[in-house]
């Protein structure tokens, strides 16, 4: 039987991937097991919101420094 996982948790897994360093979008994909296609309508979410930055000049994202209240406050996520 397979989890479905709610917008939510994608968004929490994305989130907490790209924490940190600069992280390539094909690392997020796998971290987040999502599909090429998925994980593009998801960034574009989250970079509208102001939740991830995307760097041009070196094809990379960030989460933003409002990402942690988001994830404690709404997702109810633990960080390490």
């Amino acid at each position: 039987m397979r989890y479905r996982r709610s917008r939510i948790d994608i968004f929490s897994q994305i989130l907490v991937a790209a924490q940190g360093a600069d992280t390539k979008k094909t690392k997020i994909m796998y971290k987040a097991s999502l599909s090429d296609q998925a994980l593009n309508e998801y960034l574009e979410i989250l970079t509208d919101s102001d939740l991830l930055r995307y760097r041009l000049d070196i094809r990379t994202f960030k989460t933003m420094k409002k990402v942690l209240g988001f994830l404690k406050h709404t997702i109810r996520c633990t960080l390490p």
